[in-house]
């Protein structure tokens, strides 16, 4: 009788913690998408600032830029 309530004690712990992490994970997932949104509006509103002063080569030296699948249309 000892072990089982043990037992049952340490399995609802583990779903408490598991939910917790769950809800931090997803609280922090939301934060780092909308910073990535923010990149990303930031990064084509400077290329759009460039285009109208017809500097075509920073425009297009941004947009093909390799860098780790962060480039705009990489």
């Amino acid at each position: 009788m000892k072990k089982a309530r043990e037992k049952w004690l340490i399995k609802g712990r583990r779903e408490n913690e598991e939910q917790e992490h769950h809800h931090k994970r997803k609280e922090a997932h939301k934060i780092i998408r909308n910073m990535k949104k923010l990149h990303i509006k930031n990064v084509t509103e400077s290329i759009e600032v460039d285009q109208k002063y017809n500097n075509l080569f920073f425009l297009f030296s941004v947009a093909l830029r390799p860098n780790a699948g962060h480039g705009l249309l990489t």
